[in-house]
């Protein structure tokens, strides 16, 4: 199954947005489609997802990009080096639910190399 290059392009262009709200929405569209991603597509999108939480500047639009990763990781099909960004991400300066969501994801898929 695959939800297909104009809406993965999409997906993607609402991630990246400058503005909190859409990629906020983004991150919810990625939870609603978390099953519907192609193999390719799952790490397309997590690759930008990581990389956007490791430059968020927004405390709830990275605490959502976390959580869509989370949601991603029970797809079985994340490799690590599509979240290797996070690896930068300093949890002295992430809040609680933040410091779970990105402990989690460095430890499952060995990025965690200063805990």
């Amino acid at each position: 199954m695959a939800v297909g290059s104009p809406a993965l392009l999409a997906l993607v262009r609402g991630l990246t947005s400058s503005s909190p709200a859409e990629r906020n929405e983004a991150c919810e569209t990625v939870t609603d489609w978390v099953t519907a991603f192609g193999t390719g597509e799952l790490l397309t999108v997590a690759g930008v997802l990581a990389a956007a939480a490791a430059t968020e500047s927004d405390d709830v639009c990275r605490e959502s990009e976390l959580h869509a990763l989370g949601e991603l990781d029970s797809t079985g099909g994340l490799q690590g080096v599509m979240l290797e960004a996070l690896a930068a991400l300093d949890e002295g300066k992430l809040n609680g639910s933040q410091v779970e969501y990105l402990r989690y994801l460095k430890q499952e898929y060995g990025l965690d190399t200063a805990t």
